[in-house]
């Protein structure tokens, strides 16, 4: 029994990295997403302000051309610093709106084009992160004692092998009947088994959640 409770907390621990693995791609993911969009707008934001300040500067700064002679020093160096501050102030502003459009897809290449770009390579990885985890461990760990699938979670097995190692308990049922007469495991209880949880996780599609997030 001991034997094949360490071979159980090994494949739940194995689904708990999966788990985590996955998770951190769905975070990958977004990331990718958010810095394609992020470094749009920013080239955005950048070449509207710099094509008004060259037309400001070519047609009616009085800095170039033959007006140049005719601008005093300090009237130049005033006309050129309030264009350089709008410019600088417009660029914030048109970062901002920019972000706030192409988040929420109100204009071409928005976040759902950024995510159907991104989301074949991070699907291919969570691929094979679930088939490796899969190959790895074998739904007939948990069907060799009939252990319910609420107890298939790390601190719940590690308590019932730890009473059964103590002879606390000398076989399964009376672990589980320990297990449940204590109150302290009562927070265990309403949370899904690993195994609930990375069904869940292998059902789950980046691209479906980060469109319903919007």
């Amino acid at each position: 029994m001991i034997e094949y409770f360490v071979q159980l907390m090994d494949a739940l621990e194995s689904l708990e990295r999966s788990i985590f693995r996955i998770n951190d791609l769905k975070r990958e993911f977004e990331y990718g997403v958010n810095k394609l969009i992020n470094r749009q707008a920013l080239i955005a934001c950048l070449v509207l302000p710099v094509v008004l300040l060259v037309g400001y500067v070519i047609g009616g700064s009085g800095l170039v051309g033959s007006s140049v002679q005719s601008t005093q020093a300090s009237t130049a160096f005033i006309r050129m610093f309030g264009a350089g501050f709008i410019t600088w102030t417009l660029g914030i502003m048109l970062n901002m709106i920019f972000k706030y459009l192409w988040y929420r897809d109100y204009l071409p290449a928005g976040k759902k084009v950024k995510q159907r770009k991104l989301f074949p390579k991070f699907e291919t990885q969570k691929v094979q992160i679930i088939q490796e985890t899969e190959g790895n461990v074998t739904t007939d760990i948990f069907e060799k004692v009939p252990l319910e699938k609420e107890y298939l979670k790390i601190p719940t097995v590690d308590m019932l092998m730890t009473y059964l190692k103590e002879g606390k308990a000398h076989d399964l049922a009376e672990a589980l009947e320990l297990y449940k007469s204590l109150p302290s495991n009562a927070q265990f209880s309403s949370s899904a088994s690993v195994v609930e949880r990375f069904e869940q996780a292998k059902k789950e599609e980046f691209l479906l959640e980060e469109s319903e997030s919007n």
